[in-house]
């Protein structure tokens, strides 16, 4: 694609009627830079409107993910216990309705784990924090996916942050429910009960150690050339003071 002017989405559109034919154009990666991010985000749009993929509304929204770790399961069995263990913590709280999808997930061995380091703004309150995200293929289509994300933010004040969580999200989102009417359930914990505040602090402050060792471990990054052109993805675009990922 050599055009010079930028053309509109709908022409995009009907130039690029699948995912399969937008797929193939990116993947040549010859268009302009300014239409690679064109072609990237509408190709976002399309693979979020069908279910897709990794991605959810949550991970793109007022979102800028400036770094990503891969976990591994297998390998990082603490790890995943910790967080399984965290989310017993929760719902014994907050409610267990959704225990036996995060039991299943969690004893799956295609189970899959990123860390998303990013920095939001939501509502005009900006923080950094982490996602803490898992999924599964789902059997018979490998396109989809079920999903758990834990969300953490340190509000970031007067441009500072000081280490300490404010809001913890988790977002349960099987795909059987997923794929009637997008529908997933939130945990949205904007004011943490006090029987909960160091469970999630300790957990967080564990993550951010987890951060520093594998910031050094080049395996452990993940970062595909395409996103590059993807908007919710890149650079930090400012750095709080006692930023806990330097």
């Amino acid at each position: 694609m050599n055009q010079l002017l930028e053309p509109s989405i709908s022409t995009l559109k009907a130039q690029y009627p699948t995912t399969q034919s937008l797929v193939k154009e990116i993947s040549q990666d010859k268009a302009p830079p300014k239409l690679m991010v064109i072609l990237m985000n509408l190709l976002e749009k399309m693979r979020q409107s069908r279910g897709m993929g990794w991605s959810r509304a949550w991970n793109k929204y007022g979102v800028n993910t400036f770094r990503t770790h891969k976990v591994k399961p297998d390998h990082d069995v603490e790890h995943i216990e910790d967080t399984h263990q965290l989310l017993d913590s929760i719902t014994s709280v907050t409610g267990k309705e959704h225990n036996q999808f995060i039991s299943d997930l969690f004893s799956d061995p295609g189970l899959m784990c990123f860390h998303f380091y990013n920095d939001r703004e939501d509502d005009g309150i900006h923080s950094e924090g982490i996602t803490v995200s898992l999924g599964r293929k789902v059997p018979g289509d490998a396109s989809k996916r079920d999903r758990l994300d834990l969300v953490f933010d340190d509000n970031i004040v007067n441009l500072r942050a000081d280490g300490q969580i404010d809001r913890v999200r988790i977002y349960v989102c099987p795909w059987d429910n997923y794929k009637e009417g997008r529908a997933y359930a939130v945990v949205d914990l904007q004011e943490i009960p006090e029987s909960l505040r160091d469970v999630i602090q300790n957990y967080y402050e564990r993550q951010i150690q987890s951060f520093h060792s594998w910031k050094r471990v080049p395996e452990r990054r993940w970062a595909h050339w395409s996103t590059r052109y993807i908007n919710y993805f890149g650079p930090r675009k400012s750095i709080p003071l006692n930023t806990n990922f330097y």
